[in-house]
């Protein structure tokens, strides 16, 4: 049975301890050639942020990551990222960059329309206990591989959605690849600086430490007790940034905490800008 298969993302991200996003203006940017004038027409280049966008890619910069992303209809992908980020790499020797991941998303449409039928089929063991009860015709399945691969961490993270289009929503199986790779020399703990949470900015850098355990990775604070785990660094460190802007809502409720906690909430209502 043939069913529909569209490549609809890929994406690079390099994680370092801190890019110096102030050199990286359109000035500097053009003038050491990695982007045309043209390319940099409308770019968005802040102390905190990096915006460039064109037909043909978009690249995002904040402090603590880089991510590039491709249009999927793009030929010639490697020339593309050599020379767009291989070239800006090359100017900046000193950023102590910590990790790099390689992402591709496809979306998978079966030809009859029949999600079920397609999860199960690729997903359910009928065998196991922990499939039992799930019969009916609304349930879907999904799966989670992960392995050592070509001197990467491979992931693969494959699950149904439903997309509005038209207005009407459309089922698809959605297939994402992660090839991650550690940059440190070793595999001691990191120190970063984090400078933006999911949602919020900080007024000054927040320490985080990230250390691998034999299940992943920890990044934690420094500056009081809260962690987030992952897989690999990138996961570890958003879900700290979730863990703490969590946190920081809860501890704006009210004021019926211990100390400990009365004095973490003051710390975090000094470092969140909150707007």
């Amino acid at each position: 049975m043939n069913h529909n298969i569209d490549f609809v993302d890929s994406n690079i991200v390099i994680i370092a301890s801190t890019f110096n996003v102030n050199i990286l203006n359109t000035v500097w940017l053009y003038k050491n050639k990695i982007f045309t004038e043209k390319e940099l027409q409308g770019a968005t280049c802040l102390p905190v942020v990096v915006e460039v966008q064109s037909d043909d890619f978009r690249l995002h910069i904040i402090p603590d990551r880089l991510q590039f992303s491709i249009n999927t209809k793009y030929k010639n992908a490697k020339e593309l990222l050599l020379s767009k980020i291989g070239g800006l790499i090359k100017l900046l020797p000193h950023t102590p960059f910590t990790a790099a991941g390689l992402n591709f998303t496809y979306h998978v449409t079966p030809s009859d329309k029949d999600m079920n039928k397609l999860s199960r089929s690729l997903f359910c063991n009928e065998k196991s206990i922990l499939f039992d009860n799930l019969e009916e015709d609304n349930v879907r399945f999904g799966g989670y591989f992960s392995k050592d691969l070509l001197g990467t961490r491979f992931k693969l993270d494959a699950k149904p959605i439903s997309v509005a289009m038209k207005n009407q929503k459309k089922e698809m199986l959605q297939l994402a690849y992660n090839f991650n790779i550690s940059l440190t020399q070793d595999n001691d703990q990191t120190t970063i600086k984090l400078n933006l949470l999911e949602t919020k900015r900080l007024r000054h850098p927040l320490d985080v430490i990230i250390e691998e355990d034999d299940e992943g990775f920890i990044a934690r604070t420094v500056d009081f007790s809260l962690f987030g785990c992952g897989d690999d660094r990138i996961e570890a460190v958003d879900a700290l940034k979730f863990e703490i802007e969590s946190l920081y809502f809860d501890l704006l409720e009210d004021d019926n905490f211990t100390e400990e906690w009365l004095n973490i909430k003051i710390f975090l209502k000094e470092l969140i800008i909150d707007s």
